[in-house]
């Protein structure tokens, strides 16, 4: 397994005037950045969200690499931050200082709503008199939200004379679900800025979704007298998860309608599918 260094006097902080604080720590790393933003394991390297070792109120929030000498070994950056109590950390603003690109990892928390049906008893009227009458009502504060992680991949690299065919490049490739490495990431472009006359610098998001299972947790939580999309309430045939282990696919949603007094759930995309290798024209892009 690779090793890393930390480089003597790397240790750094800041404080803003609210008083929320970073720290910056930067690392020797025998392997190359790629071996590293791909997450792989690394000895002495902090993990994502450890706390740093001599201030446990700051927790390691991004990791940045770029290449060394003969690019068998890597200078790595890893940014400590608090919490600033509004569902994000606070976090130094990278800079490329000369090199072609950065890759750095976020750790979002998402509420994702599955919506639950309950069963409820209504009188109606009839040629004999009233009628009970059993149905299922979709109840939005009944719904299941369980808190998912999304791993958000940030990068940012240079582009020479940007050009309205690079912008239009970008914008093409919005909100499409890429496939590298084997995985499926949800593409988001940023923002492009000049970082002098000649050279602009792309700040962009590759986000992974790893969709709703039905877990262990999730049918301890089954109450009898709620239905779920796929447990009591049917799916929309055109519609229902290949995986029946899923309450959600990734890069969807789960919605309801009625049909004869009974919801039936379906799924609706986020997120175009059809270009898995989109990735691969965006202009300038780095090895990922």
């Amino acid at each position: 397994m690779p090793t890393a260094v930390e480089l003597f006097g790397s240790d750094s902080g800041s404080v803003d005037q609210s008083g929320r604080r970073d720290r910056v720590r930067t690392f020797r790393v025998d392997a190359p950045a790629s071996y590293v933003l791909n997450g792989n394991p690394v000895d002495g390297l902090p993990g994502i969200l450890t706390p740093h070792p001599d201030d446990p109120g700051l927790l390691a929030r991004q990791r940045s690499a770029a290449d060394f000498g003969d690019a068998a070994q890597s200078i790595v950056t890893v940014r400590y931050a608090t919490w600033n109590g509004a569902g994000a950390f606070k976090v130094a603003e990278p800079d490329l200082s000369g090199n072609q690109y950065l890759v750095g990892v976020d750790y979002e928390p998402v509420k994702v709503l599955i919506p639950v049906a309950y069963r409820k008893i209504i009188r109606i009227e009839s040629d004999s008199g009233p009628v009970d009458e059993e149905v299922y009502v979709v109840d939005k504060d009944r719904s299941f939200n369980p808190t998912e992680t999304r791993t958000i991949s940030r990068v940012r690299w240079e582009i020479p004379n940007f050009t309205m065919s690079h912008a239009i490049a970008f914008a093409q490739q919005a909100d499409r679900v890429h496939v590298i490495n084997g995985r499926a990431y949800l593409f988001r472009p940023l923002s492009v800025r000049a970082l002098d006359n000649n050279t602009y610098v792309v700040d962009a998001t590759w986000t992974i979704d790893e969709g709703t299972r039905m877990t262990d947790d999730f049918f301890q939580s089954v109450d009898p007298d709620l239905w779920y999309p796929g447990y009591g309430m049917a799916w929309w045939s055109q519609s229902a998860p290949s995986d029946p282990t899923f309450l959600r696919e990734p890069f969807h949603v789960v919605n309801t309608f009625s049909f004869e007094g009974f919801p039936i759930a379906y799924q609706k995309q986020i997120a175009d599918f059809s270009q898995p290798d989109g990735w691969q024209s965006l202009p300038g892009v780095p090895p990922l």
